[in-house]
């Protein structure tokens, strides 16, 4: 089968297009597209033809890649001739345009999981999980002007856990690196262009977590005492000390050490990202490059050699030359580790009733 994008909306089906870009990452919500016709394409006229804010799908070939609406059709013309680009992104652009749905604006007694299933299922969207579904959260309050994409920055941070949108348009709640590609990333064989900056910048030799940001205890004469959590990154030589503070809530010190070691492993990962252009959309075995998928890498000019690192972004691409190409960005797993938080419920300064006697 030809690897060619299919929009279907309005029960029309349109192929042919000149230019092609559909994103799809981990780190961004919803997933998008931009397509591209020109007068000498049959799809010119009838993509002129199709209504912003109809629902649609993109396929690439035979595999669905993402379901969601069109945002804006732009047609226009100049010396080059007539031409029409169509805008969209994946259903889960209600969760963080839209506001939050929710009784009373108090959660209380659910998990992850169990708060994106509530917060989606008034837009038509559903949510599943890869793995854990999180912790029960006890309670905490919403903000009438917040998004469901808000509320799920924060309860998925307690639980440890990316969101993004799935080729069908749906919340996925996974860790990193859940599966592992067909192939990977070879230079001399799939990949066009390649960078891999090695940088320290924003890194540091001590990552030093408190609980207050003052000492006004007189029996500390030493400020170093106030660090519980304390975590040294041995790739950075020369002294650079991080201080962070955290929120003053129950459990503190072990949250301190977590924080500690998450920003030395979130900042080491993302000081070794490689982007890269691969000559397909596809992987060895012929499935298209996924998000939160391990690949190896293996760049010996750029003395890259990995076993495993996470796809953070792909972009597929059509040009007007008509190769069809990957833009893929790669990170170690652990640059995407989600910062470790606890939710403070403020209840007019009474403590939280026992899950599952609140508001739901």
């Amino acid at each position: 089968m030809i690897d060619e994008l299919v929009l279907k909306v309005g029960g029309r089906r349109l192929t042919g297009w000149t230019e092609i870009e559909v994103t799809r990452g981990i780190e961004q919500i919803p997933n998008t597209f931009r397509i591209s016709a020109t007068e000498a394409s049959p799809v010119a006229s009838d993509a002129v033809m199709v209504e912003e804010g109809a629902a649609c799908t993109i396929s690439l070939g035979a595999d669905l890649v993402l379901t969601g609406y069109v945002d804006a059709v732009i047609p226009g013309y100049g010396a080059g001739g007539h031409a029409v680009t169509i805008q969209g992104r994946g259903k889960c652009e209600d969760l963080v345009d839209c506001s939050a749905e929710w009784p009373t604006c108090q959660i209380s007694g659910s998990n992850a999981l169990e708060i994106a299933q509530k917060l989606s299922r008034p837009y038509g969207i559903t949510a599943t999980n890869i793995g854990p579904a999180g912790p029960k959260i006890d309670q905490f309050n919403i903000n009438l002007t917040e998004t469901p994409g808000d509320i799920l920055e924060l309860v998925c941070r307690v639980a440890q856990l990316l969101y993004y949108e799935d080729p069908n348009g749906n919340l996925v709640l996974a860790q990193a690196g859940t599966a592992k590609a067909g192939s990977g990333f070879v230079e001399g064989g799939n990949v066009q262009a390649a960078s891999a900056p090695r940088s320290v910048a924003g890194r540091y030799s001590d990552y030093l977590c408190s609980t207050v940001a003052v000492n006004t205890s007189p029996l500390l004469v030493n400020n170093d005492d106030l660090y519980v959590g304390k975590v040294a990154d041995p790739n950075i030589k020369r002294h650079r000390k991080l201080v962070s503070v955290i929120e003053g809530v129950p459990g503190s010190p072990d949250l301190a050490k977590k924080r500690a070691t998450w920003d030395m492993n979130r900042r080491a990962g993302r000081g070794r990202r490689v982007r890269l252009t691969a000559d397909s959309w596809r992987d060895g075995k012929g499935k298209l490059w996924e998000p939160n998928t391990l690949a190896p890498v293996t760049l010996p000019r750029l003395k890259v050699r990995e076993k495993g690192l996470c796809i953070a972004e792909v972009v597929y691409r059509l040009g007007l030359s008509g190769g069809r190409t990957a833009d893929v960005l790669l990170m170690p797993k652990e640059a995407f580790l989600p910062e470790p938080i606890v939710l403070q419920p403020v209840l007019f300064g009474l403590d939280p009733p026992p899950a599952g006697q609140g508001a739901r």
